[in-house]
């Protein structure tokens, strides 16, 4: 099990930059921080939000999302708004423009893993289509907290 831990953890860096790389290109999308991006996903799943729902739905700190925040909305990604029931609290939502790129960068990315996937013999696509639940499961494993025990050497 360690040598297959090692395996994926060697692969999902490179693929997942390779991946980004081929669909910006494809889209002639700009190059956002990985954080801009899990913002803009999470606002797209569900917006408005304030910035401490994100924080707590990102998992990460409040004086982080505070800064993504600011430098988003200087970027034209998001806009804050005065909460409507609250007007000490404020709603973060995504630009028009944000939804629009995130929409193409979809597109493209399935595109570009469409054109890569065909190039691949049958029964490769068919092992990668198998394996989507079990990587789906690995992300909620790995996002839920607390992750589970470590297994005792002995």
């Amino acid at each position: 099990m360690d040598s297959t831990a090692a395996e994926l953890n060697r692969l999902f860096g490179p693929l997942r930059r390779a991946a980004v790389r081929a669909t910006r290109a494809e889209a002639g999308l700009p190059d956002l921080p990985e954080a801009h991006v899990e913002i803009l996903r999470a606002l797209a799943d569900h917006h408005p939000q304030s910035p401490g729902e994100l924080a707590e739905n990102l998992r990460l700190a409040r004086s982080t999302v505070s800064n993504l925040i600011k430098a988003m909305v200087a970027a034209g990604l998001i806009r804050r708004e005065a909460d409507v029931t609250d007007s000490r609290s404020t709603s973060i939502y995504p630009t028009d423009s944000a939804i629009d790129n995130m929409r193409r960068y979809d597109e493209a990315g399935t595109q570009v893993l469409a054109r890569a996937l065909a190039t691949m013999t049958e029964g490769e696509r068919r092992t990668l289509g198998d394996a989507a639940p079990i990587l789906s499961r690995l992300v909620d494993l790995l996002t839920s907290h607390p992750l589970p025990p470590r297994p005792h050497a002995g």
